[in-house]
């Protein structure tokens, strides 16, 4: 038996309906497996500002699912910050890799 991509059903199903609740729903684990391994700090804001987009993405309208930190020092915490001396956590790239 030999297979053959049928491409244009592949794109109509990444596009469908059908695949919502499980881009939901990882996106939303993704989300919370970061807040746990976050650090807190003194206000929670780092923590507090992790978010979680859906949209249609890409050039050809799939559904992409997007985890997000807003805080103002999010990209300190996430790459690190040479001039306080503090090191990268890379927090949102452990999240989504299954840590946490």
């Amino acid at each position: 038996m030999r297979y053959r991509r049928n491409s244009r059903s592949t794109a109509r199903f990444l596009r469908s309906a059908q695949l919502y609740p499980v881009v939901r729903d990882m996106t939303r684990e993704i989300a919370r497996r970061a807040r746990r391994l976050a650090p807190i700090g003194d206000t929670g804001e780092y923590v507090d500002g992790i978010t979680t987009h859906y949209h249609g993405g890409w050039t050809d309208g799939r559904l992409v699912g997007e985890v997000e930190a807003t805080a103002p020092h999010s990209a300190a915490v996430e790459f690190g910050n040479a001039g306080n001396k503090h090191s990268a956590q890379h927090v949102l790239r452990r999240a989504a890799s299954g840590e946490g």
